[in-house]
């Protein structure tokens, strides 16, 4: 996986190959778990805006990965107009 190292707030954030921000090292600087933005109505909402207004599918936007043996490629991966949401 080629990656591409960012700062967030001082914290090193990675963006894959695809353009994916790595959102559960952006949340772990605050020692939250990123599933509680996803729980929000605000997101719910923001997240359907983008997918009509851009018609962008629910893997482009987030991707949750789990398991596998590499473990960079581990957590959960956001587009980047998701990020700049969550960093908001």
């Amino acid at each position: 996986m080629s990656e591409i190292i960012n700062l967030f707030e001082g914290e090193k954030i990675v963006i894959n190959k695809y353009g994916m921000w790595d959102a559960t090292a952006m949340w772990k600087k605050y020692n939250k778990r990123v599933n509680i933005f996803f729980r929000t109505q605000q997101t719910k909402d923001y997240l359907s805006a983008l997918k009509r207004k851009y018609n962008y599918s629910d893997d482009e936007l987030v991707q949750v990965i789990q398991g596998g043996n590499n473990q960079k490629e581990q957590g959960t991966w956001i587009h980047r107009k998701v990020a700049l949401k969550l960093a908001a």
